[in-house]
C-alpha cells in the first residue's frame, strides 16, 4: 500500500511542475492578450501551492482508501465498492467545497440587500428553485470572465455564488448566467 501511494505521488509530483509553464502561458499570455487576466504572479504560485497542499492531505487518504477496497474486496466485486466510495466522497465534497476549500482561494460574503438580490429570489420563487442563501465572491482579483454558479444537494438547501467583476455586478448579465 505505501509503495502505491509513494509512486503515485513520485509520479504525480513532477506532472504537476512540468504543468506550471502551461498554465503561466494560459494565463499570462492568452488570457492576458484577449484582457482576462487579474491575476499576479504571486497569487498564481499561492493557489498553486494550495492545490499541492490539498492534494497531499485529502488526497492521500482517499487514495489508501481506494486501494484498501480494492485490496479488502477482490477482483470480483471491488467495481461496485469503489463505484459506491467514489460517490460518497463527491457527495462529501459537494458540501466540504465551498465551506472549507474555496475560502482557501476566494473570499465569500453574504449578497446585500438590493436589485440582483431581489431579482434572484424572484427567479427562483418562480423556478421553485429552492434557494438557500446568496452569496458575492471577488473573482476579479483573477478573472475578468463573469460567472455564476449554485451548489448542493437535491435534498439541502441551494447557495448561488455571484462572482463580482471589478466590484460591480451587472445586473443583465449575471441572470443571462443564470
Amino acid at each position: 500500500m505505501t509503495h502505491s501511494v509513494l509512486f503515485y505521488f513520485a509520479s504525480q509530483l513532477p506532472l504537476s511542475f512540468l504543468q506550471v509553464p502551461w498554465s503561466l502561458y494560459q494565463t499570462f499570455v492568452i488570457e492576458e492578450k484577449f484582457g482576462f487576466n487579474k491575476q499576479t504572479p504571486a497569487l498564481f504560485f499561492k493557489d498553486f501551492a494550495i492545490t499541492q497542499a490539498l492534494l497531499a492531505v485529502i488526497g492521500t487518504p482517499l487514495l489508501v482508501a481506494f486501494l484498501k477496497i480494492i485490496d479488502y474486496f477482490g477482483k470480483k466485486t471491488f467495481a461496485f465498492y469503489v463505484m459506491l466510495f467514489l460517490v460518497t466522497v463527491q457527495v462529501v465534497m459537494i458540501t466540504v467545497y465551498p465551506v472549507l476549500i474555496q475560502p482557501l482561494f476566494n473570499k465569500l460574503e453574504p449578497l446585500q440587500e438590493g436589485e440582483v438580490k431581489v431579482k434572484t429570489e424572484e427567479l427562483a420563487k418562480k423556478l421553485k428553485f429552492p434557494l438557500g442563501k446568496l452569496w458575492v465572491i471577488d473573482g476579479s482579483k483573477r478573472s475578468a470572465h463573469s460567472n455564476a454558479y449554485f451548489y448542493g444537494l437535491p435534498f439541502l438547501t441551494k447557495q448561488i455564488v455571484c462572482v463580482i467583476l471589478e466590484g460591480e455586478m451587472l445586473t443583465g448579465r449575471l441572470f443571462t448566467i443564470l
